[in-house]
């Protein structure tokens, strides 16, 4: 059986057909959603039957959950469970999609690394998410994160190749896809002399203003703060563009005032590259951490603003599935 995404590099060989042949299958499955293969009316009836019959689209299963915030839960052809969350934005779509079978981070306040790290997604299993999800609701999504179970970076060329078809066969903008990593320098260092990937938007899950809270929240993450930060100090960046630094706020471990004052200190000579985006964070029934309270959210934000730091607070959509960051 030939599959669209999965043979989308040697498609033309493998159906035997001609490149404009490839070109009409590829626009009715990607520009039109049209997964059928009987209905895509410009290919001859006999070579639509043969198709029928040895090529397919999709590769996923997925049952869907919630409203505003949806988690849609896949299952692979290996029968391993991985999950998308859909975020309904004012006017747009954003979709998170994950990268690997569970994680090797090991981040303490995160359910997705409890079972390691089992495999990393094929470039097929990574746009079917997109692709199964935008055929399903019949919308167009606007931003993909890579921020599902997985660490990117750790999958470097299926991410590359992915986000490839992203931008090729789905018309996505470089400014609406982002990688967000847990940033091992070795990773980054590979990403940042990346001409392609490079482009796309970065989000660095920082965690902490010490190495000594990082470990203890991200024990496998390889390299020291002062190496991550020189790294992004020379970091290419795009016209008006800023690396997000993703900061998840747990009550007792990295929320206090002492905190903010260390980030401040961490990021002051990249303000006019970098912006913060502060996570409260999500609790589970299963893990020991709490969110830290209102108004010590506030002053941690407020902290990093009177220091002209660009920050926001991201108050999860995602509460209601279990599906937000943690």
């Amino acid at each position: 059986m030939i599959n669209l995404l999965e043979d989308y590099f040697e498609l033309q060989e493998k159906l035997n057909l001609e490149k404009y042949r490839i070109s009409q299958i590829k626009s009715w499955a990607f520009k039109k959603k049209i997964t059928n293969v009987e209905l895509m009316t410009d290919i001859p009836k006999s070579l639509r039957q043969e198709l029928k019959i040895d090529f397919h689209v999709l590769s996923l299963d997925s049952f869907v959950e919630g409203e505003d915030s949806t988690k849609f839960v896949f299952k692979t052809k290996d029968g391993h469970l991985i999950e998308s969350v859909l975020i309904k934005e004012k006017d747009h779509y954003t979709l998170c999609i994950s990268t690997q079978i569970g994680c090797a981070v090991g981040c303490k306040f995160c359910v997705s690394t409890i079972g390691g790290l089992l495999r990393n997604l094929s470039f097929s299993e990574i746009v079917d998410q997109y692709f199964y999800i935008s055929i399903l609701r019949n919308i167009f999504i606007r931003n993909i994160v890579f921020m599902g179970m997985g660490e990117p970076l750790a999958n470097f060329e299926n991410l590359k190749k992915a986000s490839f078809i992203f931008l090729k066969e789905f018309e996505l903008s470089k400014r609406h896809i982002t990688i967000s990593t847990s940033a091992y320098t070795n990773y980054l260092k590979k990403l940042k002399n990346d001409d392609f990937l490079n482009k796309l938007n970065l989000a660095i899950s920082l965690n902490a203003s010490d190495d000594e809270t990082r470990k203890s929240l991200m024990p496998n993450v390889i390299g020291s703060l002062k190496e991550l930060f020189e790294i992004l100090k020379t970091y290419p960046l795009e016209p008006r563009r800023r690396i997000t630094i993703e900061y998840v706020l747990i009550k007792d471990v990295n929320s206090s005032l002492k905190d903010a004052k260390n980030l401040v200190n961490l990021l002051k000579n990249l303000k006019h590259k970098i912006k913060v985006n502060l996570i409260p964070y999500n609790e589970s029934p299963i893990l020991p951490f709490e969110r830290p309270s209102e108004s010590d959210i506030y002053r941690f934000q407020q902290e990093l603003l009177k220091n002209d730091i660009s920050c926001t607070i991201r108050w999860s959509k995602g509460l209601e599935l279990a599906a937000a960051c943690g």
